[in-house]
């Protein structure tokens, strides 16, 4: 004898998961990059002397059609220059390199424009025309 199975209840479909993806959205975030300087002149002055220091006087020229944002200056003082204070600029020096950035409201060069911050300086005697100027990594006429 052969059993025989006799189905008890009603059928029941079993439901089947169809995985689904929801697209997301990326931002896109960029890091500020300096832009090129094209062509740049800086101009230092002393504005004020006394035999063991001075107040020295920075202008950047953007001579380019293109603004310079961020901007970061440095240079060679050449005769033992050393910085003790700046304003409208972070400045700091290693060894004769000294290095000037912009500040929140200053971030930016307009094309064809300029901007300008002061520092004083400890110096023996009369102070050096900087060296090695450059804008954002490239030379600047100095005049």
């Amino acid at each position: 004898m052969t059993p025989t199975l006799t189905p008890t209840g009603t059928p029941t479909a079993t439901p089947t998961v169809t995985p689904t993806t929801t697209p997301t959205t990326t931002t896109p975030t960029s890091t500020p990059t300096a832009t090129s300087t094209g062509s740049c002149k800086v101009t230092f002055t002393t504005v004020n002397s006394w035999g063991t220091g001075f107040h020295g006087g920075v202008t950047i020229a953007n001579n380019s059609s293109a603004a310079v944002s961020p901007w970061e200056l440095k240079w060679t003082f050449t005769k033992g220059e050393t910085l003790t204070q700046a304003w409208n600029a972070t400045a700091t020096q290693s060894g004769p390199l000294a290095t000037a950035k912009n500040l929140s409201w200053n971030s930016t060069i307009a094309a064809n424009g300029s901007l300008s911050f002061g520092y004083l300086a400890n110096v023996s005697g009369t102070p050096g025309v900087p060296t090695g100027v450059t804008l954002n990594g490239k030379s600047c006429t100095v005049g």
